[in-house]
């Protein structure tokens, strides 16, 4: 919730949101590499979510955690092409088309991340980001944040049996 009155209401808000995040995508003027974003959000209070400690680990962060008082987590995907998705690479290396996809669109996701919760403070509410990538202890390659958990619960997939977001 805002601490003074937004400027814009939530609904308006929301869609800007969307669009901001849309338009962002749009930039980067790859349309060979990335499909329209698909864009969710979830209650803080989802109970998958308060729950996160038992079903993902005790090292996992709450929405609270990561900030106090949220009320909403905001996640958003940025689909490749079938292009990308067949790109074959090989033994070594994967493929010089979905590095250069994950690579690009890994750069944009903070810069998008960024945007999203600056807009937001601008209309008067808080705002935090978690890193796209490599937000893990490199020791143990846990994570406290997982970002395909926060997809999930904003409906923007289930989890298949290799525990890839599908």
């Amino acid at each position: 919730r805002p601490e003074k009155g937004p400027e814009m209401n939530e609904k308006d808000l929301r869609q800007k949101i969307i669009d901001m995040i849309r338009d962002m995508v749009r930039d980067i003027g790859r349309p060979d590499l990335y499909r329209e974003p698909l864009i969710g959000f979830a209650s803080a209070h989802d109970p998958s979510l308060l729950n996160i400690k038992e079903i993902v680990g005790p090292w996992h962060d709450t929405p609270e955690e990561q900030l106090p008082g949220a009320k909403t987590v905001i996640a958003f995907s940025v689909p490749s092409t079938k292009e990308v998705a067949l790109d074959p690479g090989n033994a070594q290396f994967s493929g010089l088309i979905w590095s250069e996809a994950y690579v690009l669109i890994n750069r944009n996701f903070d810069l998008i991340s960024e945007a999203v919760a600056d807009l937001l403070r601008a209309n008067g509410y808080e705002a935090t980001t978690v890193k796209a990538t490599n937000n893990y202890d490199p020791a143990d390659m846990i994570t406290s944040w997982s970002h395909r958990t926060m997809a999930k619960a904003a409906g923007l997939g289930e989890f298949g049996m290799n525990r890839i977001l599908i």
